[in-house]
Order: structure tokens, then sequence, then C-alpha cells
């Protein structure tokens, strides 16, 4: 069986064990009704320049400089907000992550259902826009009794986690091979690539039905995957 040669598994943390997305969503709209009120603007305005932005620039992501992109969107909107306010507003985003962020549905589940079947656990994330963040928002989910290894991309290593050269420095730091190794994300290039192409057994966690020869595995969820494992071991 393919699990009985996996010793380690990593796991990408941003849509792949917290829906970032959508708390990024959540958050966004949060500071855009605190904006409305205080400034008289309506909210459909802010959300319409907002939608431009992210579709234009990928802004859903916690590692772009919220500050920067939220005075784009205001100016974008006709409004001069003064910078004390930016940054407030810039700590409110950042504050809302980290309080209101939340594991998808069986991944703590199965982060402890592989340490009692002896694997190695890691997380693998790129950082945060915020030096220091990344690593706390892991570590508020309680998840860091569980791992063996936290690696932030450019924090840990000062290698980025598009380049192949993370992961086998990975794969050194846990003392296994390459081989013995899988890794979980959802982004194709940042998780699935680099981690194949430095001899890594890869899972595309994607909701789009998509194929991959980077992808040895494809599950639309963490459940599904954890459903399969089970089912592995039941055989």
């Amino acid at each position: 069986d393919l699990m009985i040669d996996i010793n380690s598994i990593l796991f990408d943390f941003d849509n792949t064990l917290v829906d970032t997305h959508k708390l990024i969503l959540k958050a966004d709209r949060y500071i855009f009704k605190s904006i409305s009120l205080k400034y008289g603007v309506k909210i459909s305005d802010l959300m319409s320049a907002y939608n431009i932005f992210r579709e234009k620039y990928r802004i859903n992501s916690p590692d772009h400089n919220r500050g920067y992109w939220l005075n784009k969107i205001l100016n974008y909107v006709g409004l001069k907000v003064d910078d004390s306010d930016i940054q407030k507003y810039n700590d409110i985003f950042y504050d809302f992550l980290i309080s209101k962020q939340k594991l998808v549905p069986y991944a703590k589940k199965f982060i402890i259902k592989l340490k009692e079947d002896g694997k190695k656990v890691a997380v693998v994330s790129s950082g945060d826009a915020i030096h220091g963040f990344k690593e706390k928002r892991i570590r508020s989910l309680g998840l860091d009794k569980y791992l063996d290894l936290i690696v932030v991309g450019k924090e840990t290593y000062n290698i980025s986690k598009d380049d192949p050269k993370l992961f086998i420095s990975i794969a050194k730091q846990l003392n296994e091979d390459p081989n013995n190794i899988m890794m979980v994300g959802d982004d194709l290039e940042f998780d699935i690539k680099s981690a194949k192409m430095a001899g890594m057994k890869t899972v595309w966690i994607t909701s789009n039905k998509e194929n991959s020869d980077y992808a040895d595995f494809t599950f639309e969820n963490i459940k599904s995957m954890f459903n399969w494992y089970i089912s592995m071991y039941k055989r």
C-alpha cells in the first residue's frame, strides 16, 4: 500500500487546513462596513472596487499588504483616508484573521490520526505580509502540539515555496527521503509542482475536479482525503 511507504505528511495551511479565501472576504467586508459608516460611502461601491482589484491583482491572500491595497481601493472610489486610519484598518484585518480562523472539517482529526499511526506531520506555508504572523496563526489553532515541524517559506529557510529546494531542505530536516514524504496542498504551482520536482508524493486539494501530472492524487477537500486514508487502512 502507498501509505506504508509514507513516513511524513506535509500540509499547506491557507485554503488547505483553513478556508482562508472565505475568511479574507469576511474580514474585508467587516472593514468596509466600518468605512461606510465613518465616511458615508456605499458598501456596494467599495465591494465593486474590491472585486476589480481582487480579480486583477489576486489580493485574496494574507501575504499581500492589506493597508496598501485598501488605500488603492479607497482612492479608486474617490476617498482619501489618513495613514493612521489605513493602519487601523490594516490591524483590524489581521486581528479578524487570527480570531475568526477555523480548521476545515476533519483537519485536526486527520492530523491526530496520522500521529497515532506514527507519521511525522508538518505544516508548510508561505509567509503573510507581517513577518511571523503565519506561524502565530498556525500556533493559535493549537496545531503546534501535533506537529514535528512548522515551515514558513522564506522565514524558515530563505527559500520561496515554489522552489523545490525548500522541500529538499524539509526532507533533510525531517531526516527522510523525499520519496517517503507526501505534500498536501491547494496550489498547483507552490504546493504540488515544487514538491513533486523534489521527489515527493503529492495530493492536490481542489474543488474544480481537475487533474495534473504533478498530482499523484486529487481530492475535493481534507475530509475526502481523510476518508480515503481510513479506507486504505481498513483493507
